[in-house]
């Protein structure tokens, strides 16, 4: 359900199968919401999906396609003020911040770049800074923007 900032019903986040896109599953029950470009945001195991403000369903990455896999294994943890998706891989430790498009159709084209950068940016991080079991443990290794 969706409320206004008054508290008032605003409508319902449509458009997830009930089996297949369950949040129950892997216990994804996180959204986050963009509230400059009025959208609404939800990760779990089966895709990245993207409403309205109204909960209208404007998108669905389906994390079966190679190209979004990898976001199974990451967290949605926030919106920011610029308008980026907040993630947090759940082993690694490390966090990606992916740009939200100015059109809804565009979200597959920009999650997919963001991944690649990801993939690219942590293997560095990974040969230059020696992770112990994905623990970043120099604690002079400089925070890099992924």
């Amino acid at each position: 359900m969706l409320l206004s900032d008054k508290g008032e019903f605003a409508g319902r986040l449509g458009g997830m199968h009930l089996h297949r896109d369950s949040p129950f599953t892997g216990h994804c029950f996180e959204i986050a919401a963009d509230a400059v470009r009025e959208r609404i945001y939800h990760l779990n195991q089966y895709g990245l999906f993207a409403w309205t403000a109204t909960g209208v369903r404007a998108q669905r990455l389906d994390l079966e396609d190679k190209r979004y896999k990898l976001l199974k294994h990451f967290k949605l943890v926030d919106c920011t003020p610029a308008g980026e998706l907040v993630l947090v891989h759940r082993t690694q430790h490390l966090m990606l911040r992916i740009p939200c498009p100015a059109s809804l159709g565009d979200l597959d084209h920009t999650v997919e770049d963001a991944l690649r950068s990801y993939a690219k940016e942590r293997t560095f991080l990974k040969r230059q800074w020696r992770p112990v079991n994905w623990h970043w443990t120099d604690s002079t290794a400089p925070l890099h923007r992924l």
